[in-house]
């Protein structure tokens, strides 16, 4: 046997001072932990979901309307901070007092201006604070100075250590003309701040209420500026959720898939924000729009709350939160459940075709829009956890990837803990899954943050997690 300390070998046993055995083994260890932090940079590099609007800080938006505040119109802000806070907001006071630097001011204007705890579940007070950052930059448009608030946006991801990222933005479409000058501004900027270091690209929003408008914007966008072609990688359909079922853009897809008169979009991917607010509709429902948004080939779903939210505490965010449902959305979920009966089934859901073909028929006799109500119980609840694995099997199966946005998620998806947060659920299946900021300036975090933020509160720590969910980079458009 070698001796204590010694290392044996073939022929000779070498000795090992204990000093010279603590310095390799430390070396070892320093290395074992330096491959980890890189591969931990690694999701920290890249950002595949973020919203331009929303990456603004407070810091630099304190900066921008220092001696601009007086001639900004403000009107947007305060309507939406009214009506959803019932009070108005002390913009004024708090901007000038957080000018100082103090740390008290500061932190009263960082409450003003941060998507916090308190606002978490209400879509409105995100919208008025979003709204803020609306005004400014409608501003600092007509003045023709954006460009400086998009270069700030850049910087601060470069800053950062963002290597590669996919900025998203919705503008009006009020005015085509103007509509197309804002994105050109866009483009621009990402084309030039682009180097080997650092890749910007460009994901146009498209918003679900205005499907045919929107893409015949970005159509004509694309056709009158074929320099931009590689910067612009693909479509977001996102914007309300409620009331704008995925079947809804079938047609347009048809369209892009066989009218000559479009060919851009035949190879132009969609990302889809999709199972994120959805209150209006059954957790049935939720579930299977998520479903259905990857059977129609949509690349990328942003957030899908519904397939990792516990159907109980996605019933208790809100009163009545998921128990009506119109009559046209139950029937889709009557037609959906047949056709996956055998693959349902497979998963523990019984479906009685029988009792469905009977509700089908009743139910076809009444007004489309009419409201349903359908109560939950125990046995219900267990059926929707196995639907949510269903879903999450099936998006696994075709390669389709989820973006999660963790504070996002606690901020705007109601979700009301760290305990109950879908991340759990999502990291758990085998769906392809990346890690995003959404709006890192109104939240206050970063996409850094959001992933040390997985580090502390799941059960995965660095090497597992870099494990689990592979190199972002693969998933870009």
């Amino acid at each position: 046997m070698a001796k204590r300390g010694a290392i044996k070998n073939s022929s000779k046993n070498y000795h090992v001072s204990p000093s010279h055995r603590e310095g390799s083994r430390e070396r070892k260890q320093k290395k074992i932990i330096f491959r980890t932090v890189q591969n931990i940079n690694v999701l920290k590099q890249t950002e595949l979901h973020v919203h331009m609007g929303g990456c603004l800080t407070w810091y630099d938006f304190l900066e921008l309307c220092k001696d601009e505040y007086s001639k900004i119109d403000w009107t947007l802000y305060f309507e939406s901070y009214q009506k959803a806070y019932k009070r108005k907001p002390n913009l004024l006071k708090l901007t000038k007092e957080a000018q100082s630097g103090k740390e008290k001011d500061v932190s009263a204007f960082k409450n003003l201006f941060v998507c916090g705890t308190k606002d978490a579940g209400d879509f409105h007070k995100f919208q008025a604070k979003f709204n803020l950052l609306i005004c400014l930059f409608r501003y600092y448009t007509k003045l023709n100075r954006y460009e400086e608030v998009i270069r700030k946006i850049v910087k601060s991801h470069k800053q950062e250590g963002i290597q590669y990222i996919e900025y998203r933005m919705l503008y009006p479409m009020d005015d085509v003309n103007e509509a197309i000058r804002f994105h050109l501004m866009h483009l621009k900027v990402f084309r030039e701040e682009s180097d080997s270091s650092f890749t910007a690209k460009y994901i146009p929003g498209v918003p679900r209420n205005e499907v045919v408008r929107g893409t015949a914007l970005i159509q004509k966008l694309m056709i009158e500026n074929p320099q931009y072609a590689d910067v612009i990688v693909g479509l977001d359909f996102c914007h309300v959720e409620e009331g704008y079922p995925p079947k809804t853009l079938r047609p347009l897809l048809q369209k892009f898939k066989y009218d000559k008169d479009c060919p851009i979009f035949k190879s132009l991917p969609i990302v889809y924000h999709v199972g994120e607010s959805y209150y209006d509709k059954s957790i049935e429902s939720a579930i299977r729009w998520c479903h259905e948004a990857a059977e129609m080939g949509f690349k990328r779903l942003g957030h899908c709350i519904a397939l990792g939210l516990d159907p109980q505490i996605a019933l208790n965010r809100k009163k009545n939160a998921h128990v009506f449902e119109t009559v046209a959305e139950r029937l889709d979920q009557i037609d959906y459940d047949l056709k996956n009966r055998e693959l349902l089934v497979t998963f523990g859901i019984d479906i009685n075709k029988k009792m469905y073909l009977q509700e089908k028929q009743k139910l076809e006799t009444f007004a489309r829009n009419k409201l349903l109500k359908r109560t939950y119980n125990s046995k219900r609840l267990v059926e929707l956890r196995k639907r949510q694995q269903f879903v999450l099997d099936r998006l696994a199966k075709l390669g389709t990837v989820i973006e999660c946005c963790p504070t996002s998620n606690l901020k705007i998806g109601g979700v009301p803990n760290v305990k109950h947060h879908p991340i759990h659920n999502l990291l758990n299946s085998k769906v392809k899954l990346v890690i995003c900021a959404d709006d890192p300036g109104i939240f206050d975090c970063s996409l850094s943050s959001e992933i040390d933020w997985i580090i502390k509160h799941t059960k995965y720590k660095k090497e597992d997690l870099v494990k689990r969910l592979e190199n972002p980079f693969n998933f870009k458009l």
